[in-house]
């Protein structure tokens, strides 16, 4: 299967889906990033008081639009499509929009 396709297709993130959604990143850092990023870091991520704190900030945000891939039901990635808060002329060369798509343990940032 190509790594973006999603069965059972996408949609935009409702409220109900920043909690699976904030696990499934939490998850997707602990196998990227297992001994690069201090350990304790990244089992704190798995924290309820943490994926609830993450699934509040998305939710709350108006500069950045959440969708989400359906499997079986289920949270399968998400994408986050936004400006950059980046105002340097470093990220004015990146185009107006950057989002990472997560599914799974892979991530793939597209410009």
């Amino acid at each position: 299967m190509p790594p973006m396709e999603f069965i059972g297709g996408a949609r935009r993130a409702e409220p109900k889906d920043f909690l699976p959604i904030a696990s499934l990143r939490a998850r997707a850092w602990q196998a990227a990033y297992r001994g690069i990023v201090p350990q304790a870091h990244l089992d704190a991520m798995s924290e309820p008081s943490t994926l609830t704190e993450r699934a509040e900030l998305m939710s709350a945000s108006r500069r950045v639009r959440t969708y989400v891939g359906m499997r079986g039901g289920l949270v399968s990635g998400f994408v986050g499509v936004g400006s950059s808060p980046d105002t340097s002329p470093r990220s004015e060369s990146c185009g107006p929009c950057t989002s990472t798509l997560t599914s799974g343990a892979k991530a793939w940032v597209v410009r």
